[in-house]
């Protein structure tokens, strides 16, 4: 495990048996990107025609932290990374439409709203610096569709980041938990701290394992979903899609309640108050502790 993935691993919280348990999720480089984007897109947007130096450099700053999430995503830690993107994309409209019943699920890393939200920032960003840089060229000084192109993106990376905001105070109510804070500290509580502080524990060796192997009356938290670990013939997307549908989402406690007559196959597992069949092939996929 790389040193990095290694020491984003689990923290307890000082304080002793009932104090909450903290799980170090948003790495240093992660959370220095986003609030330096968040500044500098708040310095660019009002000092258009006024301080058009800060302006400009203000743009060229944008371009390289966005430049460099691009990057993190895929050479960062986990929760950093954009490997689980498209599945929770997949699984966003559904979400928002559990939102009514304020169905949250609970992730350890961005829930399939803030991935939506994460990628189309990143998209209007680049757009907006990218345009925002060729006006100052020769070539498209003054050219109408640039300007226009830079002008509309901008408002709408402003209008998507109210949205971000609102999200994210929705998602604290929701969820009880401080998520502004924990983009400053990289620290969420996990809903279960006596298994988190068993994980913690070095003195004890907590080991992950698909719940397709799980036994009858196996209770545990899921860690992550891998799609190309199962048997399943759904594909790796579509399947992660699936169980992230499905309610198996980062710390969630799962239980095993039955098996299948045959080949003790399928499974009936409780996910947060939930009873769902599943077979063994795709709950391969479901990491858990």
């Amino acid at each position: 495990m790389p040193t990095a993935e290694r020491n984003y691993r689990v923290h307890a919280a000082e304080g002793g048996p009932g104090a909450p348990t903290l799980v170090a999720v948003w790495d240093r480089p992660l959370r220095a990107c986003h609030w330096a984007i968040a500044i500098f897109v708040v310095i660019a947007w009002f000092t258009p025609n006024t301080f058009d130096g800060l302006h400009r450099l203000s743009g060229y700053i944008l371009m390289g932290l966005v430049g460099f999430r691009l990057a993190w995503g895929v050479v960062g830690t986990r929760h950093a990374r954009f490997r689980t993107l498209l599945p929770k994309l997949r699984a966003s409209p559904s979400y928002l439409w559990g939102l009514r019943k304020a169905r949250v699920g609970r992730y350890m890393g961005l829930n399939p709203a803030g991935a939506a939200v994460l990628v189309a920032l990143l998209t209007l960003l680049t757009l907006s610096t990218v345009t925002g840089a060729m006006q100052v060229t020769v070539t498209f000084f003054g050219v109408w569709w640039v300007e226009d192109t830079h002008a509309y993106v901008s408002h709408a990376v402003i209008a998507f980041a109210a949205v971000h905001v609102i999200g994210v105070v929705l998602m604290s109510v929701l969820q009880q938990e401080n998520l502004i804070l924990a983009m400053i500290t990289g620290r969420k509580r996990h809903r279960y701290p006596n298994v988190e502080s068993t994980v913690n524990d070095q003195s004890k060796n907590v080991e992950e394992f698909p719940l397709g192997r799980a036994n009858r009356g196996f209770t545990g938290v899921v860690r992550r979903i891998v799609g190309h670990d199962s048997q399943s013939a759904l594909s790796d997307q579509e399947l992660e899609s699936r169980l992230i549908e499905l309610g198996f989402n980062e710390g969630v406690r799962v239980e095993v309640l039955h098996e299948g007559l045959l080949g003790r196959d399928p499974i009936a597992v409780r996910v947060d108050n939930i009873t769902i069949a599943l077979r063994r092939r795709e709950a391969m996929a479901i990491i858990v502790i």
